[in-house]
């Protein structure tokens, strides 16, 4: 007798889930359809021109000058691997590499 009692209670809750789930469903879907599809077609179009413009526009080309030293901070050891600078950079500051 409690197992019917069980499944009963079971199977309530879940027909109430359900109705409420497809009640939000609706009001969301109610929501959506609300918007103007010619307000969101010529936001669409101002977009696109956006993009056309911004694309016809050249780029601006930097270069970076190169330095004749690097710029090292103090506490970075400079060492040589296989011909090329390789800096030691310590991981804290009680980590001091000679």
């Amino acid at each position: 007798m409690s197992r019917i009692r069980c499944l009963v209670g079971v199977l309530g809750v879940l027909t109430l889930g359900t109705i409420c789930l497809n009640r939000f469903a609706d009001q969301r879907n109610a929501a959506l359809a609300a918007h103007d599809p010619l307000d969101l077609l010529k936001r669409i179009e101002v977009l696109e021109a956006r993009v056309a413009s911004l694309e016809m526009r050249p780029l601006p080309r930097t270069y970076a000058e190169p330095s004749s030293t690097p710029v090292v901070p103090k506490h970075w050891s400079e060492r040589e691997f296989n011909g090329s600078p390789v800096y030691i950079i310590p991981l804290g500051a009680n980590d001091k590499h000679d």
